[in-house]
């Protein structure tokens, strides 16, 4: 009988974990390393711009690459590996755009940690990237701010 009565108790518990960790808790969500990624076209980041208080754009560039002189304004300026650095300087429940020159790379795992500990599920990236951005808004592009050095940037600030 008491080898009955543990084996339900067992049972019962591996049942009660099972539903708790189908739902939105903190200790599912700390498990869940995964983000998503989310392409916005140029007018729904033109958009936000104007009405998200909570929108960061970053603007991603390959550390020695070939560097572009203008960007989408207010977007911060950094090399792909500076990025764990600044991430840490994320309001939380953010809402993250991302571009690079052309389509978004996927993040490495740190970063996507980093992003899900700060409350970031999604990562909103640029479809097209910038070159899409300049084909519709010629006129939006200006210098970007640099958020950490660059090489080869000649730290143009806004």
């Amino acid at each position: 009988m008491a080898l009955l009565l543990t084996a339900y108790a067992l049972t019962a518990s591996a049942f009660l974990i099972w539903l708790t960790a189908g739902r939105d808790s903190p200790f599912v969500e700390r498990l869940r390393s995964t983000l998503e990624y989310e392409p916005i076209s140029p007018a729904l980041l033109n958009m936000w711009t104007i009405c998200c208080s909570n929108l960061i754009v970053i603007d991603l560039r390959l550390s020695g690459g070939v560097e572009i002189a203008q960007g989408i304004p207010d977007a911060l300026r950094m090399a792909r590996g500076d990025l764990t650095c600044v991430l840490l300087w994320l309001p939380p429940g953010s809402k993250l755009v991302v571009y690079e020159d052309r389509n978004l790379e996927p993040f490495d795992s740190r970063t996507e940690s980093i992003l899900s500990s700060f409350g970031i599920r999604t990562v909103y990236f640029l479809e097209g990237g910038l070159a899409a951005w300049q084909r519709i808004y010629p006129l939006h592009s200006t210098n970007c701010i640099s958020a950490a050095p660059v090489p080869g940037d000649v730290g143009q600030r806004n």
